[in-house]
């Protein structure tokens, strides 16, 4: 029912418990074929004359009336040895001679000499010659294909709500869940053979769901199991094979989508990552990032930073929109992150001269010439409010120094708020 399967039946494997071990089959069809004739006592039927009058039957004579290997045979040595000298020794009292019947005693003296050699044919048992020679309990194998079934099943339930720290992803928390209780098979997208992605060639017997384990175990280099890229082959430039792991797909998808356009918020969503947690996943260019921003300027409404509040400039002075696209390409060619939103400026060539206060004057002709602000950057805009709020704590602290100051000069001054 399952060929691929032996291995597992046999002494250490995971299904040896519900094996139940028999006598070799050479030894057993070996001893059957004797008790018949011993109960039956037609030996003549099957001897052969080795000289005139002689007769005997060897162990390879049996064999071949057993239907057992000459091969087999040989390698049968716990018992061969013993049974040759046992014929032997029925052709020497004269057992085999024709029309010659062994008296009472002499066949209770060969049944106990035939029990001894039995004893040693059947004591060798299981697996002999590659032949496997056991039986299946198959109330217990069932038993046991239910327990790894379940097991399956309740790790990959438990794995979807109990992600182990993995690089920045948040952990999941199981919701309105039943404690314990496994999904079914049926309700995951991937299912695969339970040794699907080992290197042996056996592919198992149960159907599971697909693993992170196995993701790992498939593309990321260790030493226990084989990679994808090991089988077949293939290797990087330097000659070393390649490795990837789950977790650099997902911020290669990640980034992916981003280039596609969404905003942050929608990213973040269909990722099923918290608020504003793609930006870590970010590996778009500098002007990558830049060709993104520059279709907000022009837009009908562009952000109202000193870029936008210039091209609204542009437009009434009636800048041709092909014009006013080359010189948003030309201030817009590279773009760095910055807490508070983007900055042009190549600081790597000419370092920040604000001290990296982008917002200060921001909306005035103060304002720094190379911040941008993206309206759609949810993260830009929780850090500007959050620095607001700290701003605003500050100045809503009274100074008692200074109004202790101004009373000492006798001015009518109601408490100073600075």
């Amino acid at each position: 029912m399952f060929p691929n399967i032996p291995k597992e039946l046999y002494s250490g494997g995971r299904f040896y418990s519900c094996s139940v071990e028999l006598p070799r089959i050479t030894a057993a069809r070996i001893a059957v074929w004797i008790d018949e004739r011993m109960q039956k006592w037609d030996w003549s039927n099957f001897l052969n004359e080795y000289k005139k009058h002689c007769y005997s039957v060897s162990v390879i004579d049996i064999a071949k009336h057993t239907n057992s290997s000459e091969a087999s045979v040989k390698k049968s040595k716990w018992f061969v040895d013993l049974l040759r000298t046992f014929l032997k020794g029925m052709v020497h009292d004269g057992l085999f001679k024709p029309g010659n019947k062994p008296s009472i005693f002499q066949l209770i003296d060969i049944r106990n000499e035939w029990a001894s050699i039995r004893e040693i044919m059947l004591s060798q048992r299981g697996t002999g010659a590659g032949v496997p020679s056991l039986v299946i309990d198959t109330r217990l194998f069932k038993h046991i294909l239910e327990d790894k079934y379940r097991f399956h099943l309740r790790r990959h339930f438990d794995e979807q709500f109990a992600m182990p720290a993995d690089g920045d992803d948040a952990p999941y928390h199981a919701k309105y869940t039943a404690k314990g209780y496994p999904s079914k098979l049926s309700d995951n997208l991937i299912v695969i053979w339970e040794n699907q992605f080992d290197s042996i060639s056996e592919l198992g017997i149960i159907p599971r769901p697909l693993l992170r384990a196995d993701l790992y175990n498939y593309l990321s280099l260790n030493s226990s199991k084989k990679t994808i890229f090991q089988r077949l082959d293939l290797r990087r430039l330097d000659g070393e094979h390649f490795s990837i792991t789950p977790h650099q797909i997902r911020r290669w998808v990640t980034t992916a989508i981003l280039r596609a356009g969404p905003s942050e918020t929608a990213v973040d969503l269909w990722m099923g990552r918290t608020p504003r947690q793609s930006r870590q996943y970010d590996y778009r260019t500098a002007k990558e990032r830049a060709e993104y921003v520059r279709s907000l300027y022009l837009a009908v409404d562009p952000p109202q930073d000193f870029l936008g509040r210039l091209v609204i400039r542009w437009r009434e002075e009636s800048i041709a929109d092909d014009q006013i696209e080359e010189m948003i390409i030309e201030k817009l060619s590279i773009l760095n992150l910055t807490p508070w939103g983007g900055c042009t400026r190549e600081l790597y060539i000419s370092p920040c001269d604000r001290g990296l206060m982008c917002i200060r004057g921001f909306g005035t002709d103060s304002g720094c010439k190379s911040f941008h602000l993206n309206p759609d950057d949810q993260e830009a805009k929780a850090a500007i409010e959050s620095l607001l709020s700290e701003y605003e704590k500050i100045l809503g602290i009274r100074n008692f120094w200074l109004i202790k100051c101004q009373r000492c000069k006798e001015e009518n001054l109601s408490q100073r708020i600075i």
